[in-house]
């Protein structure tokens, strides 16, 4: 099996080299090769979350900074200077360089077979789109070319038009919808939501508890709907607050008296009690 693995870059806005601590940092003597000596650190911190050592035991010096970023000593001297008074670089207790910056910059991706698959079609995908777009252009100049020919042959109007017609024809794009994919959620696994679906619901306060009682209304209801997560926002919310606050009345009407004389049949009536009847749902969902 292919081991997987993960690739970072750095995220720069198209502003990043003007912003005032950028700004300053270029002004300098040497700014240009202070603004690089500090994009080449960046760089080499991006896969340890903006720390830099050579190991854990050996700790980064100027000298091998200088080798490593293939930088002039003195200017490496300087610009750790610089770079500290204007708080984009920090040496920790441990002689650790941590670049302040990096972490809020980084990007990365894993690097597996699906992943390379996913790219490689996706680049497919755009070369099959300029590969189209030239060939209408040609089919277009084509056309133009063959309705000049066309008139100076004294070709009749209905041939060009059924010539012009055939030929776009040819060269129409054949484009498929992306199909959605929904996967089964709660506690029947009888919910049906996309992933983005699902991922915006458990953002949401109770919406793991909505995405159950929707499963469980349904394993008992049989109910039915156009999409499953349209009808949780439109009406789950508001049963589950329902069936709390009948919970709650039911709980407040019980004495200390009427609990010791509990019976067999209370019991029953007091387990389904967590479910709505029909028309107080009913009138939930309208």
């Amino acid at each position: 099996m292919q081991q997987q693995g993960r690739f970072y870059w750095l995220k720069l806005k198209r502003d990043f080299f003007k912003k005032h601590k950028m700004v300053i940092l270029e002004a300098m003597p040497n700014g240009k090769e202070y603004s690089l000596f500090y994009l080449k650190l960046m760089l080499e911190s991006l896969d340890h979350e903006g720390r830099l050592r050579f190991n854990d035991q050996i700790p980064y010096d100027e000298n091998m900074l200088a080798a490593v970023t293939n930088t002039n000593i003195d200017v490496v001297r300087s610009a750790i200077k610089v770079l500290q008074q204007l708080e984009l670089l920090e040496i920790l207790d441990d002689q650790t360089i941590y670049m302040t910056e990096v972490s809020r910059l980084i990007g990365s991706a894993v690097d597996s077979p699906e992943a390379n698959r996913v790219r490689k079609f996706r680049e497919s995908k755009t070369l099959a789109l300029q590969n189209v777009t030239q060939s209408v252009t040609k089919c277009n100049e084509s056309i133009e070319n063959k309705s000049i020919d066309k008139k100076e042959n004294s070709i009749s109007k209905e041939d060009r038009v059924k010539e012009k017609d055939q030929s776009t024809s040819d060269f129409t794009p054949d484009l498929e919808e992306k199909k959605v994919v929904k996967h089964k959620f709660g506690k029947f696994e009888n919910v049906l939501l996309t992933d983005e679906e699902h991922q915006k619901l458990l953002a949401l306060e109770e919406g793991q508890e909505a995405i159950d009682f929707m499963s469980e209304y349904r394993a008992y209801k049989g109910y039915k709907a156009k999409s499953d997560y349209l009808a949780i926002k439109k009406w789950v919310f508001d049963a589950l607050k329902e069936q709390r606050r009948k919970q709650e009345r039911l709980n407040s009407g019980y004495t200390t008296k009427a609990a010791k004389d509990f019976n067999c049949c209370d019991r029953e009536q007091a387990d389904d009690s967590h479910l709505i009847d029909d028309a107080e749902l009913d009138e939930v969902r309208m």
